[in-house]
């Protein structure tokens, strides 16, 4: 839906998948958001797309939620504050469930959407 609306609105997308910062970075997640809103600054107006973000920010209660899951909660709240104060890029997050993402980081999205998956041949065109 996201790169659809961007394909649509002709604005720039830069996506960033959990998988990739810890690959790319191991524990230092905060300096792969760093470098992607430095990315997206340079780039406004754009959309800076982080998807799975139960993945880098669970829901207290959860098995991934301590340890380096909470470093990557943090480091995505900071990420958050951060790009509050970049001009012309707006910060996208998706997740499966929203209750899977941890209160804090839910708290910090001003604005929440809940999208059911297309199915059939919605699904091919929304794509």
């Amino acid at each position: 839906l996201v790169r659809r609306l961007c394909r649509s609105l002709g604005l720039l997308l830069l996506e960033v998948s959990p998988h990739e910062l810890s690959r790319q970075h191991g524990d230092a997640i905060s300096d792969g958001f760093r470098l992607a809103l430095s990315a997206a600054g340079r780039s406004a107006p754009c959309v800076l797309l982080i998807e799975s973000a139960e993945e880098l920010a669970p829901a207290a209660g959860s098995e991934e939620e301590g340890g380096s899951g909470a470093a990557a909660r943090l480091a995505l709240l900071d990420a958050l504050r951060a790009a509050s104060r970049v001009q012309g890029v707006l910060l996208v997050l998706t997740a499966v469930f929203a209750r899977d993402v941890h209160a804090q980081v839910r708290s910090r999205c001003p604005l929440q959407l809940a999208v059911a998956p297309p199915v059939g041949l919605g699904r091919a065109r929304a794509l």
